[in-house]
């Protein structure tokens, strides 16, 4: 029985690694594209992680696409977006910028679609952890009570290991005092 939660939390633990390798692998790739598209917008923000460069992005992944929208609608849109601020100042350097890029203007609506897809798998991906994650946490959830305290997935995990490490350790010092005589 105590296999079970430890054989969960491994293959979360896998799956979770897995995941934010292949969300680190979509960050880059998308660095790697707008540094080509627009190589002036990552000087803007601090994270790509944040929500408003996100929301930026999905709705305008091009700098041409960006500097012809009315700064209302750029206004409107960000502040949408949860935690979505950016000030006036902000917004219209970020536009002046996207006016001056020395961006690489072939292929653009390759590159469009790209940024696009980009940004809906690494949505994906983050969505996938946020669900693994919640489900690591669920194993931390109480299963049960026991004496007044209170026994999760972990618990049993970590008492699991605890009693094999002392059997081990108890083998081998009767192993090597057995050796002695």
């Amino acid at each position: 029985f105590l296999t079970t939660p430890y054989v969960e939390l491994r293959l979360l633990s896998v799956q979770r690694h897995r995941l934010t390798v292949e969300a680190t692998r979509f960050k880059n790739r998308l660095q790697g594209v707008l540094d080509l598209a627009w190589p002036e917008f990552l000087g803007h923000f601090s994270s790509l992680h944040k929500r408003p460069p996100l929301a930026i992005l999905e709705r305008w992944p091009l700098p041409a696409e960006f500097a012809a929208a009315a700064p209302q609608t750029v206004g409107r849109h960000i502040k949408a977006a949860p935690r979505g601020h950016i000030s006036r100042e902000r917004v219209s350097a970020l536009r002046q910028s996207a006016r001056d890029t020395i961006a690489l203007t072939q292929a653009t609506p390759e590159r469009r679609m790209e940024i696009t897809q980009l940004l809906a798998r690494w949505a994906l991906v983050r969505e996938q952890l946020v669900q693994v994650e919640a489900r690591i946490v669920g194993l931390v959830a109480p299963l049960f009570t026991l004496l007044g305290r209170e026994i999760s997935g972990r618990d049993l995990i970590l008492l699991a290991g605890g009693l094999f490490l002392i059997w081990k350790s108890t083998g081998e010092i009767h192993h090597s005092l057995e050796g002695v005589e």
